[in-house]
């Protein structure tokens, strides 16, 4: 009976219309339950061995490890995403398309970058509750401050940090937002998770370290922007837990190889 309801229920919405906070308000249950309902009720229609799995946690279990094998046909919605969510444009073509005000979760890594040309443009797209994480170099930490107090944006004067597990190395990010006043209970202020063996950049991040801060930022349906793909952890968590994401990569071979491992 679940999985019949969920069925009925919009996945591929947009901004402004009926979306799964509705849906979920209207079912009496919480957001999470419903994404996660929407996502079994996908896979029981392609491998209705699922409904053998005496625990919701067993069933996502089968289907990580379906997914991993590649067993698992993708659902249109899925492919939808998989093929919308990387652009070969520059950040200045790309951010014209985001509306001023709709990010929920940004991630972005400005090493090397030209703070004085992007702060303002990638800042002013994060929403009025949103959550930031900006990565950078500690010689750019007096620049990025400047620009957060310009634009009016909350900061923690303390950056958080993520240890890179089995070396001795380190790199520093901003918490921001518009509004809010401190990041999302339970984040922690130092992060440790090693770095993931098939990285294609330099400054790649690992899968866990932003499953880390999308899963305490943002809720089913919110949308994630990382400007500059120096790798695509974000979209692979997004695409995992149904968020909307949206990457940009102005390198063709970069973009070709993102593609493929998506």
């Amino acid at each position: 009976m679940k999985k019949e309801k969920a069925k009925t229920l919009p996945r591929n919405v947009t901004f402004g219309e009926w979306g799964q906070k509705d849906s979920a308000v209207e079912m009496k249950i919480s957001e999470a339950k419903l994404s996660q309902d929407l996502v079994l009720a996908a896979e029981l229609e392609k491998d209705p061995a699922l409904a053998n799995a005496k625990t919701r946690s067993e069933a996502f279990k089968i289907i990580r490890r379906n997914r991993e094998g590649g067993v698992v046909e993708e659902t249109d919605s899925a492919k939808k995403l998989r093929e919308n969510f990387l652009y070969m444009q520059t950040v200045e073509e790309g951010l014209v398309c985001i509306e001023v005000g709709s990010v929920t979760c940004l991630v972005v890594d400005v090493t090397g970058a030209d703070l004085d040309t992007l702060m303002p443009l990638i800042l002013p797209k994060l929403a009025p509750e949103g959550h930031g994480y900006v990565f950078f170099e500690l010689q750019d930490y007096d620049l990025i401050t400047n620009h957060f107090i310009q634009q009016k944006i909350n900061y923690l004067s303390k950056p958080l940090i993520w240890h890179v597990k089995g070396e001795d190395t380190y790199q520093t990010f901003f918490w921001c937002s518009p509004r809010l006043g401190a990041p999302p209970k339970g984040l922690p202020m130092h992060i440790s998770h090693r770095k993931d063996r098939q990285d294609l950049h330099t400054l790649a991040k690992p899968y866990q370290l932003i499953y880390t801060l999308v899963d305490h930022s943002t809720k089913g349906a919110d949308f994630c922007l990382d400007p500059i793909a120096y790798d695509i952890s974000l979209a692979k968590v997004c695409l995992d837990s149904h968020r909307y994401v949206r990457t940009y990569c102005q390198n063709k071979i970069l973009h070709g190889q993102y593609m493929v491992n998506v």
